[in-house]
């Protein structure tokens, strides 16, 4: 086979298409729990890579040819190639959720496919889940975040690009100088910009959060400007020579850097964010590098064997479509089962291959992408993200759903629909306590969110803490949830009702100090007031002690204010209970439920301060880390437990 035939494919190189085989299967394998593919997650940043240069490449060429870029063909050209298969996936997963998901999923969702379409899901998911610490409750669309990286990079990147070809080839348009000029000028703006992206993912997982450093499109542009310089730099010719000439040390030297990060970096480890993933990106460059100028070597003709470079070419469609059906097949469990995750993969593969055949291909290069001028994208373009707007508004959670959601629903009170506010504890629960709400009479819903009390303040969860400040957003969560559903019980379970807090005057308290205490008693008699003003029955879970287990957290989480006042200051958590419970006494619409019976023997139990022993036999504790419980063994006991004694205290 020569050089030739391996690289034309469709005027696509088929050896590069092979490593986006590699990516997207890296992703795939981590996403099923595969043995040893905790690193999996690297794929995505494979894809990155690849995406810069060529984005780049074709930039440079309309350059060189033309002398500028045409912005609209541009962006009509990413429109027909990312748009079809990405709203058919959405469509996909907006039919799921409205008419196969539980209740309490909906809003969820419908709220994550409204950021999806406007390509801003990385920036919806960094506020609203982990992409690592997964609780069970994870999105079908989560995945979407690195497509919203992608498109925003292909919006901005080009009028770049564009502006600074401009300033450069004002004066030269046209000449073979000014071009190269222009080149070199956006090879340095093209390095600044790696260099401070690197540093700003480095501070932001040391300072705000791991998620908003890995799903953050400023800190993972450098994965995308990388690749972007190699492509600058090959565009000079005298590079591009040197590289031909070292193709095959930079294909073994970047696949080796690359292994040995991959064999290191599960997690991820916390030297991703400090630099492994630069150092990862850099031999990715290389790898893609040497084999684009290796065609005829037998690195490049694995790559390019026909099956491998056709999974590559179909790599888009198996990414959007993998995560869905994970999420449907696999559910919650995390460990590995081989079955339904070769399930998983053959659909998957089933459902990319007929999306690129007969929605794609037609739209990209068939009869159809002659009829859909630029005018016509565009139009179709923005015709199909308002459609898609309001069905993810129909099921609820976008901006518009408060307004029309009420239209259809009407206004009256849904007694059987309890909707549940509180922190992690509730929310990790929530896929049990769906399972078992219809036995009991009811339907579940949900606004809880996990390190926020259902009073929405801001907090001071420790040193440097972001997350607390953000906790007021919970409150309009709350609000539409409840104009959306009308639910006839607000079913409330917390325990960060007993950690510093600011005032409505910005002054930071704490639970030593009566004003505390006071600002409490007022804030929780509020939350109850617009809880119960459509008359709606608050229930109230009384804050558990925390189990044996949490002894067991590393010493430096243990460090945190909040679970030094949990396993010490028991005080404070009975404090809280009381104005609950003075709270209930006065007020018919507001009930109180025995959270310690859920987990408890009577009695304090061993251990410091309030610490209870909720071992079960030889199957460990019911809360392995101290709050939160194993739903695989004790999911179905804690949610049966807790839905009988909301029907007790409803007097249902």
């Amino acid at each position: 086979m020569s050089a030739q035939t391996i690289a034309k494919h469709d005027n696509r190189l088929d050896a590069l298409d092979g490593l986006r085989t590699v990516a997207v299967f890296l992703v795939i394998l981590f996403h099923v729990s595969a043995p040893t593919m905790a690193a999996g997650y690297l794929g995505v940043d494979i894809f990155f890579v690849l995406s810069g240069y060529f984005i780049t490449g074709g930039l440079i060429r309309s350059i060189r040819r033309d002398g500028k870029i045409s912005l609209a063909n541009f962006w009509v050209r990413r429109i027909k190639r990312l748009m079809p298969a990405a709203i058919l996936v959405l469509l996909a997963v907006l039919v799921w959720a409205q008419w196969f998901a539980p209740i309490y999923r909906r809003q969820e969702i419908g709220a994550d496919a409204w950021w999806t379409v406007f390509y801003l899901a990385n920036w919806r998911f960094i506020g609203s889940t982990s992409y690592f610490a997964a609780d069970g409750t994870e999105s079908p669309l989560l995945h979407m975040w690195s497509l919203a990286v992608e498109e925003q990079f292909y919006v901005f990147w080009p009028l770049l690009v564009a502006l600074i070809t401009w300033a450069v080839l004002r004066r030269k348009r046209g000449s073979t100088s000014g071009a190269d000029r222009a080149l070199g000028a956006l090879t340095v703006a093209t390095g600044v910009g790696v260099v401070a992206s690197v540093i700003l993912m480095w501070q932001l997982a040391a300072h705000v959060s791991t998620d908003r450093a890995y799903m953050g499109t400023d800190t993972k542009a450098f994965e995308l400007l990388l690749g972007a310089l190699a492509a600058l730099f090959v565009a000079r010719p005298a590079f591009a020579a040197w590289v031909a000439r070292w193709a095959r040390p930079l294909i073994w030297g970047g696949g080796i850097v690359m292994l040995a990060l991959f064999a290191v970096l599960d997690g991820p480890a916390p030297f991703y964010f400090k630099g492994g993933a630069a150092l990862f990106s850099i031999a990715t460059a290389a790898l893609l590098l040497g084999v684009a100028h290796k065609l005829n070597g037998f690195e490049a003709r694995i790559l390019a064997f026909a099956p491998i470079s056709y999974l590559g070419r179909i790599s888009y469609g198996l990414y959007l479509w993998h995560w869905p059906w994970a999420q449907w097949i696999l559910g919650d469990v995390k460990e590995f089962q081989p079955l339904k995750a070769l399930l998983v993969i053959v659909i998957t593969v089933v459902c990319a291959a007929l999306s690129y055949h007969l929605i794609e291909m037609p739209i990209r290069q068939g009869a159809l992408s002659k009829w859909l001028s630029t005018r016509k994208t565009l139009f179709a373009a923005a015709s199909t993200i308002i459609v898609t707007a309001l069905l993810a508004t129909l099921v609820g959670g976008t901006p518009l759903s408060k307004t029309v959601r009420p239209l259809i629903a009407g206004s009256s009170l849904n007694e059987n629909v309890v909707m549940l506010v509180g922190d992690s504890v509730p929310k990790r629960l929530t896929p049990e306590l769906s399972k078992y709400v219809g036995d009991y009479g009811f339907e579940l819903v949900s606004a809880a969110r996990g390190g926020c009390s259902p009073m929405a303040y801001h907090m001071e969860l420790g040193p440097a803490d972001q997350t607390g400040a953000q906790c007021p957003d919970v409150r309009p969560v709350q609000d539409e949830t409840l104009q959306q559903y009308q639910p006839g019980v607000v079913l409330w379970w917390s325990r960060y009702e007993v950690i510093d807090r600011y005032t409505d005057s910005g002054r930071l308290i704490s639970p030593d100090s009566e004003e505390f205490w006071r600002e409490q008693e007022k804030a929780f008699k509020l939350a109850a007031d617009r809880f119960t003003a459509d008359g709606a029955t608050l229930a109230v879970v009384l804050t558990e002690r925390p189990g044996l287990g949490m002894l067991s957290r590393p010493a430096e989480t243990l460090e945190l204010p909040l679970l030094q006042n949990m396993i010490y200051h028991d005080e404070y958590r009975q404090r809280f209970n009381e104005i609950v419970k003075q709270v209930a006494a006065q007020r018919d619409s507001v009930v109180v439920l025995d959270g310690d019976s859920l987990f408890c023997a009577p009695g304090a139990g061993p251990g410091p301060g309030g610490l209870c022993d909720d071992a079960v036999g030889d199957q460990g504790y019911i809360r392995p880390d101290g709050s939160h419980v194993n739903n695989e063994l004790f999911g179905a006991r804690v949610s049966k437990a807790l839905l009988e004694q909301l029907k007790t205290a409803l007097g249902r």
